[in-house]
């Protein structure tokens, strides 16, 4: 028994199921990124306090309603998508105005 443990702790750390959270995670913190650029965007450019914060609750539901329909990668493209995410969660609100594509994203095949 004690030599099944780690081998059945490998299989479920390893299974689609991590692979699933670890791409839900990091479309999740790309959605919000793009949000929060939208949202200091928005308030740059003098919006109502009240107006944006129901355009912020607005588009925080739209993240999580696109996560709820994203289509499942093949397995051995979740690590590039994931890549791909996290990779512009980490561009500057300047950059993504700017369209610019992180490296990690240009040449993924999916």
């Amino acid at each position: 028994m004690r030599r099944l443990i780690p081998i059945l702790c490998g299989f479920i750390l390893t299974g689609p199921s991590l692979a699933e959270d670890r791409l839900t995670e990091a479309f999740l913190g790309q959605c919000e990124h793009l949000m929060n650029c939208a949202f200091e965007s928005a308030a740059k450019a003098g919006g109502d306090l009240d107006h944006l914060n129901m355009i912020k609750t607005h588009l925080t539901l739209q993240c999580q309603t696109q996560v709820d329909r994203l289509e499942r990668p093949a397995p051995e493209s979740v690590r590039e998508i994931v890549a791909c995410l996290d990779a512009m969660a980490e561009l500057s609100c300047d950059d993504i105005e700017a369209k610019k594509t992180p490296a990690a994203c240009r040449d993924l095949s999916i």
